[in-house]
């Protein structure tokens, strides 16, 4: 096919439903289909490729409406839109319910849905309404067993069964499907690059990158900013004790406790061995150690198994408020450390603050 298709000149583009095709017109080829395809997606990738993916296919087809949706929770009850172009404009990203729709099963079991015409179904306001006909085909991941999204065809006219039609339907889907894999892919390499692989928290050099951005926002707005630097204590018995393994199983507990007890808005970090930071924008100096007396709670109550029965464990805590003039990352990491130093050094399982 990729022969043919490079040798193949681009042919016009008519509708593939001959009832609705003016009668000069001629039924595209694939081959044609594919020129169309290269020409209209030429150097673009994530939404932008699918943008002009859906609004090709929709102008191919001469439908109302054509969106590449992916599942916004697992299990799907939300579909996000990632590009739709409806009535021949393209519309913005959006998230619409699934109960009671035929999204529902393409998304959640990864089958095609086809209802050529009658359809009983009301979609959400943002979709549209007046929808007669409406074809779902699954957009898979690499093993085939995972719906990352779906290509969805709506139109107020019938769509009469046609091979013609349902083959280049599947091409246009196909390419969708590699998309959503590349872009899936791509994210995953961006996480394993900022992620701690055994916490799943940031890691340094993510960590790092965030609190600059976030010094630097403060700074700009006069907003407050505090760092909290964590540390397990007596980490080391506890390795030499009972294994890395239950370590680990410490460390991965610490980090859970971590992000139970933070906003969406804070961020933790590993920055190596038993040390953690934890980011808070727009957070004084006392809303700091608020956060920090809630850390000791909750790690007091943890108990860990282990080949002797359970353990427990605490942390130490430095917490360090930004300079109000600014300062940069090494001199307030450096300030929560020398804090947490000094929690240690006072007998461990407490917070200290730092001066200015």
């Amino acid at each position: 096919m990729t022969a043919a298709l490079l040798k193949s000149p681009p042919v016009p583009v008519a509708a593939l439903d001959p009832t609705l095709a003016k009668a000069d017109c001629a039924e595209p080829d694939l081959d044609g289909v594919l020129w169309s395809i290269l020409a209209g997606t030429a150097g673009k990738t994530g939404e932008d490729f699918l943008h002009s993916l859906v609004e090709h296919l929709a102008r191919l087809l001469r439908v109302k409406l054509v969106m590449v949706t992916r599942p916004a929770d697992h299990p799907p009850t939300k579909a996000t839109v990632l590009a739709a172009s409806k009535d021949g404009v393209r519309q913005d990203s959006f998230t619409y319910p699934l109960a009671g729709l035929p999204c529902a099963l393409v998304l959640g079991a990864g089958r095609v849905v086809e209802v050529p015409c009658d359809l009983a179904t009301t979609f959400p306001a943002e979709v549209g309404g007046g929808y007669s006909a409406y074809l779902g085909i699954p957009l898979m991941d690499q093993d085939g067993i995972l719906p990352l999204g779906h290509l969805a065809v709506l139109d107020d006219r019938p769509l009469v069964p046609n091979d013609r039609r349902s083959a280049i339907v599947r091409i246009f889907a196909t390419r969708a499907e590699a998309e959503l894999r590349r872009l899936r892919l791509e994210a995953e390499l961006r996480r394993q690059a900022s992620t701690d692989p055994l916490t799943g928290v940031d890691n340094r050099r993510a960590f790092l990158a965030a609190l600059e951005g976030e010094i630097y926002r403060a700074r700009r707005y006069d907003h407050p900013l505090s760092l909290l630097a964590v540390d397990a204590d007596r980490f080391k018995q506890v390795n030499d004790s009972y294994g890395h393994q239950v370590g680990d199983t410490v460390l991965v507990a610490l980090a859970e406790i971590m992000r139970a007890n933070i906003r969406a808005s804070d961020r933790v970090g590993r920055l190596g061995g038993e040390e953690f930071a934890i980011l808070l924008p727009e957070t004084d100096l006392a809303g700091a150690e608020a956060v920090a007396e809630k850390l000791h709670r909750a790690v007091r109550r943890l108990s860990i198994p282990a080949s002797h029965g359970m353990i427990n464990v605490t942390i130490s805590i430095g917490a360090a408020q930004m300079a109000r003039a600014g300062e940069p990352v090494e001199s307030l990491l450096t300030r929560a450390d020398h804090a947490l130093y000094t929690a240690k050094h006072l007998g461990r399982d407490q917070t200290v603050t730092a001066g200015a």
